[in-house]
């Protein structure tokens, strides 16, 4: 899953939120049978928000590096850290 989640940026929830809800997502998801082989996240806004949240960056979709490949696990986040 590559996914832009500005409310982090914005404010509105807390990386700890968005971890927390991804984590429900994946157990909903093996408990149906299926699987995510990651979870990409930009948690970066252009204009909005303070640093390091308030970014130009190049992880944001439709950028490249959003869609760069890279070893996937259950809890990435695009940048690593």
């Amino acid at each position: 899953m590559v996914t832009n989640q500005t409310g982090i940026a914005r404010g509105y929830f807390s990386e700890e939120t968005l971890h927390a809800t991804n984590a429900r997502m994946q157990g909903e998801l093996a408990a149906a049978g299926a699987r995510l082989d990651g979870a990409y996240v930009c948690m970066h806004h252009p204009s909005e928000g303070q640093p390091p949240y308030r970014a130009d960056c190049d992880c944001r979709k439709p950028r490249r590096a959003c869609c760069i490949a890279r070893r996937p696990t259950s809890t990435s986040t695009w940048p690593p850290r």
